[in-house]
């Protein structure tokens, strides 16, 4: 089996201000990714979307909004050692 649907994951890139598409792309990432860079629009992406990588615009509903999602990536928003360790078990 494989790990994503047709080989390759569908990612969702989520900030309001960072290009992190273009990191991607830097990186040589050529598959494509959404954008979205608010709220309503991270709402309507989530349907589909395999591994998120978010920054700001985090809700509670991120998780049930999303059912195909395996894999969060959020950056902290406060230094580690201050930051809530928070952790949740996705199907």
């Amino acid at each position: 089996m494989q790990p994503w649907k047709n080989g390759i994951p569908s990612i969702c890139l989520a900030h309001a201000a960072y290009d992190l598409a273009a990191e991607l792309r830097r990186q040589g990432w050529r598959n494509g990714a959404t954008v979205v860079r608010a709220r309503d629009e991270l709402a309507s992406a989530l349907s589909e979307v395999e591994v998120l990588v978010i920054s700001g615009l985090w809700t509670d509903d991120v998780l049930r909004l999303a059912p195909r999602l395996r894999l969060v990536i959020a950056p902290p928003s406060r230094p580690p050692s201050i930051a809530p360790a928070q952790t949740r078990s996705l199907p």
